[in-house]
């Protein structure tokens, strides 16, 4: 694809932009709060701040949830926490392994097998090294890393291990905010990735104001810039 010739290292989001998962979590994390008797008149306003802020930290969508939606403090509040983030876990074990990756994602996998590819994720680390390894996926990747820490702090620490002049040669793919931030704190470039994305209209809104490119399928030529 020619417009990642000019990168030598890129990294990609996971769900929505690797694997078809961003309408499974959203799923698993509805259950998980019914199953942890989050209070039923919140669970819609949870599920949608956490639609709206993919890229963070299951953990920190929790404590959004207990602490500043419920109201919930001290033991009371971690222990509905750690209920509600065990639930998710668990829902989203199984579904890792049977969703399907996005349309064209392992072609181009396979194609730029002459590059240094990572995972940078909101997911939780030790799970999605754990789901990459068990359908065949981690040895396209120098490094699959996710929570507890940052997208951001991930990203800073991949850009580390490469000289310094080499930043304008390092690419993120994601599909959404965090995404976009994470490259934008990091001083490197940033593709849009927009089919399976939940805020596609918010994201080619800020493509518009912000200039970076914007890619409908892996399957495209080019990249273009959605800017007018």
């Amino acid at each position: 694809m020619p417009c990642f010739n000019q990168y030598e290292v890129i990294i990609f989001d996971c769900d929505g932009v690797i694997l078809d998962s961003n309408n499974m979590k959203i799923t698993a994390m509805r259950a998980a709060l019914k199953t942890s008797e989050f209070p039923a008149e919140l669970i819609e306003t949870a599920v949608n701040a956490f639609k709206n802020n993919f890229g963070k930290s299951r953990s920190y969508h929790c404590q959004y949830f207990v602490k500043t939606l419920q109201g919930l403090e001290g033991k009371k509040a971690a222990d509905l926490q750690e209920t509600i983030l065990q639930h998710y876990s668990q829902a989203v074990e199984n579904e890792y392994l049977q969703v399907a990756m996005t349309d064209g994602s392992l072609s181009l996998l396979q194609s730029l097998d002459n590059k240094d590819l990572y995972i940078a994720s909101g997911s939780e680390q030790d799970q999605l090294i754990r789901i990459f390894k068990k359908r065949g996926l981690d040895h396209y990747f120098k490094a699959i890393v996710g929570s507890p820490e940052t997208k951001s702090t991930n990203v800073k620490n991949i850009i580390n291990a490469y000289p310094a002049n080499t930043r304008s040669k390092i690419l993120f793919i994601g599909d959404a905010v965090a995404d976009y931030n994470a490259a934008v704190d990091n001083n490197i470039d940033f593709i849009f990735y927009s089919p399976y994305s939940n805020v596609t209209e918010k994201m080619l809104e800020m493509s518009k104001t912000h200039h970076f490119p914007v890619i409908h399928s892996f399957q495209e030529d080019l990249c273009y810039d959605a800017s007018p």
